[in-house]
Parts: C-alpha cells; structure tokens; sequence
C-alpha cells in the first residue's frame, strides 16, 4: 500500500472499531499516535511494537492490580475477549518478542 491507502485503510479501521465511544489514557492516545505516524510511513515492524505497546498499556490501565502482570497474563485473563482475539493477541505479542 501506498501512504495514501494506508491512510484511508487506518481511518476506515478507526471508524469501524470505535463504535460506542471509547476512553483511553493519555499514555495510550500518545502511543496511538506514534502508531498512525509508523503505520503511514510504512514502518510495519515499529507499527508492531507501538501496537503491542499500547495494547499492554490498555489492560494494565483497567485496574491498578493489572500493572505488575506480564502481557500474556493480561490476554489470558481478559473477558472481554474470545478466544479468536487471545489467540491473534498472542500472536503478535510473540513478533514483538
């Protein structure tokens, strides 16, 4: 993809998966904001490392016992997830590693 599609493929993302109305910290928002720079400039493997980043900064921002657990405690543990969604977690927690 081109800069421009991946713009246009990251806006029709955002559009699709913040129905509802989310609220994330501030670390998380400077963190998503680093990933959108990556991910134009085609920087796939520092658009990774930002995403886990900011994926693991989510969970341990949900509750204060959450800050010491390691990245796949927080996935394991997560009930809002499937177990489809753990799984692709795992995954890209194993590329960052």
């Amino acid at each position: 993809m081109n800069k421009h599609e991946r713009e246009l493929y990251f806006a029709t993302l955002e559009e699709s998966l913040l129905k509802g109305g989310a609220a994330f910290s501030e670390w998380c928002i400077l963190i998503a904001k680093s990933i959108y720079i990556s991910f134009i400039n085609e920087a796939d493997l520092a658009t990774i490392i930002t995403s886990v980043a900011c994926i693991e900064t989510y969970f341990k921002s949900e509750s204060p016992q959450d800050k010491n657990k390691s990245l796949m405690q927080l996935i394991n543990e997560a009930d809002s997830l499937s177990e489809e969604e753990k799984y692709q977690l795992h995954i890209l927690r194993k590329y960052r590693n």
